[in-house]
Parts: C-alpha cells; structure tokens; sequence
C-alpha cells in the first residue's frame, strides 16, 4: 500500500485533494454550454405546478418524479444564471460522487492505492463529468447509488444496524430519481442472496433486500411513456464498443455525438480517426491486464457491477425494443473505473510483491516477464489519466464536441429578426431550446413554422430560415435542402454553430 494504517492523514488528505479536483472540473465552465432540449424539459417539468410534477416526469422525461422535486427549490422561477444554477445540482452530486467512491472500492479491496486510484479516475472521468454539468436525473442517481453501495458495505461488514436504513433509503432513492439506478439495488441483493445461501444466517438483512425489491417492482410498473419510435435509432452491437469507448474518452474523444448524429457513425469514426485507435489502443491494454489477471477480475464485484449495469440495459432494450443507450448503463461505469483501478494496482504493486517472491522459483525467461507487469501497470494507469485529461479540455473548449449551441442560434435569430418573418426547425423538438432562448423575443418565437410532420417538412410555405440538426432524426435531409433550394432560389449557409445547420432565404 501506498500508506501504512496507522497513517490515516495522508490519506484524508489525498481524498480531500481529490474532492477539490473533482468539484473544480465540474463546477469550470458549468454555464458556458447553452441548454439542449432535455435540459429544457427538466426546468419546464420543475418549475410546474406540484400536482403536476410526476404526470409531467412520466410523460415529458420518462422517469421517476425525486429529481424533479429537489430542482425545484434551486432553480426558482427567475431566468438569471439559469444555466449555472440549473447545472449545480447536477455539479455538485457528481463531485460528491467521488469520496462515497473510494469508500466502496476500499470496502472490496481493502487496499488505499487501489481505492484512491479508483478516486483519482471517476474526479477526471469525461463521461461523469458531462453528466455532472447537465440539468438531468443521472448524477443524483449515481450519488444515491453510491450511497446505498457504501451503505451495504458498511452493513455487510457487521456495521451498526443502522446502516441498513441508510442502504434502504439511498437504493429507494436512487431508483426514484431514475429507473437505471435498480442496478444498484439489484448488485447489493445478489451478494447478499450468495452469502445467505452459503451461511444460511443474517435472514433480517435478507429481508431488507425482498422489500427494497418490492418497491422496485412497483416503481416500475408505474407508467412512463418512452420516446417515440420516430425520434429513436436502429439497435447496433457496435452501441457495445461504443459504450466501451464512453467509459474511458467520454463523448469528448473520438467520434463526437454531433459527428454521429449529422453524418453516421463510420464517417465519424473516419473524422476522428486518430483517437478512435488511441481509444482502441487504451482498451486492449485493459483487456490483456483483465485476461491476465482474469481470476481476480472475472470473480469481482467490480466485473459483477459492470456486467449487470450493462446486462440490464441490453435485456431491457430486447424487451422493449427501444434501442440501447450509453447513459442507461452508466452504473456500471462505476464497475469499470474500479476493475480499472484494480488492475493497475494489481499489476504495478501487486504484481511486483509476486514477481520478488517467486525470483528464485521461475525461470529466467518468467522471472523477466514478471519484472514487465509493474510497468505495465503504470502505462495503462498513465493512458486511461492522459485520454481523460485531454478529453476533458476538449469538452471545454472543442466546437466539435459542444452540445447543440441553442443559444448562439437564437442570438442569431434575434439579430436578424427584421428580416425573418417565419423559420422551421428539424427536426422539430429541436425547437423548445431555441424558443427557450427566445423568450425575450415573444413576436420572433411566434414567427416560428411547424413543419408538416416531426421530421419533415414541404415548399411551400417556404419560411425565411431553415434550421436543421441531428441528421439521424431527418430522413432524407438532403432532399429537403434540395427541395427548400429549388423554392428559394437565393440561399446563404451557416454552419458557424455547434449542432445546427442553417439555410437562410435572401432576397433577389
């Protein structure tokens, strides 16, 4: 270990250190991104009257009414720093995230390297980091799951009792505040199930489990109403590797959502080439560190916790046919930065106890390639904290992976709006964050034009602005350019915005 057990302070003061880090990351540039439809749905579903709240989560969100009902308070009724505001939840969550983190992991492996490496991932982690700065249920939900893991652990250890009203609270929470969070709840049930089946004891804990089950069941079967078909995606094994990718780049490195969403996944990989090997590099050290240390990493809770955050989500989708998605598998990132940071450990520290012991029994040959593995422990270590950093700066700072710049296309909007006298958006939802930005502008917001259906539109009424994102949700997206050029002869393009497309009538 890196400190010794009777050296607590170093220890609180790298936690602390980590914290800071973390709070930072997430709390640098939390307004600087303008909000995008999702975000916008979560205020409108907030700032609606109380007896309203939950009809309008299941409806508009597609989730349980917790979150909704904790954002209210922050965000109040005033417009003022609303993106900051709005995000701090979210900020905050995810940087608390972070202690309750290297706590669980310490609780499985017993080792302060291990549990603060693991620390040390998630405080960098782009993919924690963009939901931690995002007006959306899933940091909150993290930081019960946690919350309700430590608290299982510190039950299971023989703890006082009262951490298994704490572990009831946190998972009940955790799946009110979204239904991805019963990965949680399940991980804690199976252990518990496997050590009551082999010792046959502790049948009140057991218990706490079925009810904590119970309430599962019937939250879900409450009634939610997920996206329509029009607006989802065709299911892909590739949503596998790219899930994979997310885990240690984020959306941040690699192919870029807008890339994905304008163009297809291969020419995004093909725009982002580079990175997509550097990530493909990253993950094939991961894999040879888990087969080589396969006993270690296959029977963990880190790898159960990993397979059944993913497992959930791929049975799910095969039931419901809605298509797989990264973000509802995001409890198993937290299997994924653990087995990470066990296997680094395991094969720097670990591995160099276990190559000094057995110098004098191996061959030479064995004995060198022994010597190899705290070194590579260390590359993989130093890849997984480079790609994170630098996916990090280009979250900040890189056009390419900004979200739908909403803002920037109402300023425009606005700036113009003597001369617009209608405009059109596909497709169509993508209008409630533009309109949201024009609320100052009540006469330009009424200028906006429905197109004939969600996804598609005719000339005429040919309007003064065509605004077009998210190119999977457009079928035949160049034939409507096409066609709106062939009515409006006279066209300006503007691709200055993150996000969006526009086509701009002129005048002859």
């Amino acid at each position: 270990m890196i400190f010794q057990r009777n050296s607590q302070k170093p220890i609180a003061v790298t936690v602390f250190a980590l914290l800071l880090l973390a709070t930072g990351l997430r709390l640098f540039r939390l307004d600087n991104q303008s909000f995008w439809t999702d975000e916008v749905s979560s205020i409108i579903n907030a700032r609606a009257p109380l007896d309203k709240i939950s009809e309008i989560s299941a409806t508009l969100n597609n989730c349980p009414p917790t979150y909704f009902f904790v954002l209210r308070p922050i965000i109040g009724e005033s417009n003022q720093r609303i993106e900051f505001n709005a995000r701090l939840l979210s900020a905050l969550s995810g940087s608390l995230s972070i202690p309750l983190f290297i706590g669980v992991v310490w609780f499985w492996r017993k080792r302060w390297d291990t549990a603060l490496v693991a620390g040390l991932a998630l405080a960098v982690n782009p993919l924690h980091i963009w939901y931690s700065q995002e007006v959306r249920a899933y940091a909150l939900m993290l930081l019960f799951g946690l919350g309700a893991l430590l608290s299982f652990e510190l039950a299971f250890s023989g703890r006082r009792s009262i951490w298994w009203l704490m572990y009831f609270i946190f998972a009940l929470a955790a799946m009110g505040t979204h239904k991805t969070g019963l990965a949680f709840a399940l991980f804690c049930a199976a252990r518990q199930g496997l050590d009551f089946v082999r010792r046959r004891q502790n049948l009140i804990a057991f218990c706490t489990h079925l009810v904590v089950l119970l309430a599962a069941g019937i939250l879900l079967s409450l009634r939610t109403y997920p996206p329509t078909k029009e607006y989802g995606r065709p299911s892909s094994v590739l949503e596998m590797a790219y899930t994979a990718m997310t885990f240690v780049g984020g959306y941040s490195f690699g192919p870029s959502l807008t890339d994905i969403q304008s163009h297809g996944p291969v020419a995004a990989v093909s725009r982002h080439l580079a990175q997509v090997v550097i990530l493909g590099v990253v993950l094939a050290l991961f894999g040879i560190a888990y087969l080589r240390w396969f006993r270690v990493a296959f029977l963990s809770n880190e790898n159960g916790l990993l397979s059944l955050g993913v497992g959930l989500v791929i049975v799910g989708s095969i039931v419901s046919h809605f298509p797989f998605n990264v973000r509802y598998a995001l409890p198993a990132l937290f299997g994924f930065l653990g087995l990470l940071a066990t296997l680094v450990t395991r094969c720097g520290k670990g591995s160099k106890d276990v190559a000094n012991s057995e110098c004098g029994t191996l061959p030479e040959r064995q004995r060198e390639n022994r010597k190899v593995l705290p070194w590579f422990g260390f590359l993989l270590g130093c890849a997984v904290l480079i790609i994170s950093l630098w996916s990090d700066v280009q979250w900040y700072f890189g056009k390419n992976y900004r979200k739908g710049d909403s803002r920037a296309v109402a300023q425009w909007l606005a700036e113009h709006q003597n001369e617009i006298k209608s405009w059109t958006v596909l497709p169509e939802y993508l209008a409630i964050s533009i309109q949201w930005y024009l609320e100052p502008y009540p006469e330009l917001r009424s200028h906006c034009l429905p197109p004939k259906e969600p996804q598609f539109t005719s000339f005429p009424p040919v309007p003064d602005v065509l605004v077009l994102g998210r190119r999977h949700h457009v079928p035949q997206a160049e034939q409507i350019i096409n066609s709106y050029n062939l009515a409006a002869p006279r066209i300006e393009t503007v691709r200055t915005f993150a996000g969006f497309e526009l086509y701009v009538r002129r005048n002859q």
